[in-house]
C-alpha cells in the first residue's frame, strides 16, 4: 500500500435550493491524501456566521463520501449514482435521518488535480429537503 500526501488549493462551489438557490463558494488549502485506488481532501472550513468545520472528501473510482465535523454537529454524505443512500445529520446526542439521490456524479481525477461535479437531493422521510449541486476543483 503506497501512501502520496500533497498539499493543494480548493476552489468549492455549492448551491442550495430550499426553495430559492443560495451560493456559497470558497477557496482554501486542503491535504491530498492518496492511498492505493482512494483519494481524500481534507480541508478547515471557515465560514462567515458558522462555527469551524474539519471536511473530509474521500473519492473512489465512483463514489465520493463527504464527511463534516463540527464541535457538536456531524454529518456524512455518500453520493452513489447507483443507489440512493441512508445516512444521518447528527447535532449532539440527536440523529435525524436523511437519505441522499444523486442525480448526477461527475469525477475527473488527473495526477494532482481533480474536478469533482455531484447533484443531488436530500430527503428525510420521503419529503424532499432540498436540492443541492457541488462543484470542486483541486491543483497542486
Amino acid at each position: 500500500m503506497t501512501t502520496n500526501k500533497k498539499q493543494v488549493h480548493l476552489k468549492l462551489i455549492t448551491k442550495i435550493k430550499q426553495p430559492t438557490w443560495q451560493t456559497t463558494k470558497l477557496t482554501t488549502k486542503a491535504k491530498l491524501i492518496t492511498k492505493d485506488q482512494t483519494s481524500y481532501l481534507r480541508y478547515e472550513e471557515c465560514l462567515k456566521d458558522n462555527p469551524k468545520a474539519l471536511v473530509t472528501f474521500k473519492i473512489k473510482k465512483d463514489q465520493v463520501q463527504l464527511t463534516r465535523q463540527q464541535v457538536l454537529v456531524r454529518s456524512i454524505l455518500v453520493f452513489d449514482p447507483k443507489k440512493t443512500q441512508q445516512t444521518f445529520y447528527q447535532v449532539g446526542t440527536s440523529k435525524i435521518e436523511l437519505e441522499v439521490k444523486t442525480l448526477s456524479l461527475k469525477i475527473d481525477l488527473k495526477d494532482d488535480t481533480g474536478q469533482i461535479s455531484i447533484d443531488y437531493q436530500l430527503y428525510n422521510q420521503a419529503k424532499l429537503l432540498g436540492d443541492y449541486k457541488i462543484r470542486l476543483q483541486f491543483m497542486v
